[in-house]
């Protein structure tokens, strides 16, 4: 950084927006925080919650919930029930399986809003006791887990909003244009998949990630790739905590670890699209 003098090239205009949105967050958050009694890092949480909801949709926010709410359903029957930060990891398969039985089904004109929103819903419905336990237990973990170490807790809550503020913004890589809205695109207009090599070499390769942004997209009627790098984002936290804690870490090194994670320059750029690296970042860990 300094031999090489690195530090002309880092820029300054980002790091000022950084800043300034986590004081209007640090902000929004102290009201939260003296009058629901409730701490620092939940406070925060809830602020970039809010500001997500806002500027990606609360149609997709809600679809993308439906989502992972039955991928955990479908995940809590597939890990064990001793695994630290079972419901991240649950959810993370979850979704695997509904990419993976979806893939073999894309090209069928079946995918409509109907299908997926009986089809999500009777699986939440069939676990939900199981799903509210498992929901109290995360609750609980979470409080627990800032109580160890509250201020490395907000820190990391505000580390990771500011990350998700890549979600916000609609697709604009040249990658998303080209090729991955063609798949949420099409099953929004016909409820299926119709590759065509002609026009792209890849698609005959439709991606997991792709899929499932498909799927929110269909039941929110709208591009809610967005929704969708949010959850995945709360999938990796949660994966990440679940190492740590597997290796017995500390509580100061659990947090220590996510704020690396959540600090590392690449994920905001790979937040902000449809690139399969963030879901295979959530799956590999």
């Amino acid at each position: 950084l300094i031999a090489h003098e690195t530090w002309r090239a880092l820029p300054v205009e980002r790091f000022a927006l950084s800043l300034a949105l986590a004081l209007i967050a640090w902000m929004l958050a102290w009201p939260l925080k003296r009058w629901l009694r409730v701490s620092w890092a939940t406070a925060l949480v809830a602020v970039w919650f809010a500001a997500l909801t806002v500027y990606v949709g609360p149609l997709q926010v809600l679809a993308t919930a439906v989502l992972g709410l039955g991928a955990l359903s479908i995940g809590l029957r597939l890990t064990p029930d001793a695994l630290p930060a079972r419901a991240a990891v649950a959810a993370t398969v979850g979704l695997m399986v509904i990419a993976g039985l979806t893939g073999w089904t894309i090209s069928l004109p079946i995918h409509g809003v109907w299908l997926w929103a009986v089809a999500l819903l009777i699986s939440i419905a069939w676990q939900r006791h199981v799903l509210m336990a498992t929901l109290r237990t995360t609750a609980d973990g979470w409080n627990q887990a800032i109580a160890t170490s509250p201020r490395a807790a907000a820190m990391c809550a505000m580390l990771f909003g500011l990350t998700s503020t890549a979600c916000w913004l609609p697709a604009l890589q040249m990658d998303d244009l080209t090729y991955h809205l063609g798949l949420p695109t099409q099953l929004m207009q016909h409820a299926r998949y119709a590759p065509a090599a002609e026009y792209q070499v890849w698609s005959f390769a439709p991606w997991a990630g792709d899929v499932l942004h498909g799927i929110a997209s269909v039941l929110s009627r709208r591009e809610a790739h967005g929704a969708v790098n949010a959850l995945w984002l709360i999938l990796a936290a949660g994966a990440a905590w679940s190492i740590a804690s597997s290796l017995h870490a500390s509580a100061s090194e659990r947090w220590a670890s996510l704020a690396l994670f959540a600090s590392l320059p690449p994920l905001v750029w790979i937040a902000a699209g449809m690139q399969t690296e963030l879901a295979a970042t959530a799956v590999t860990l």
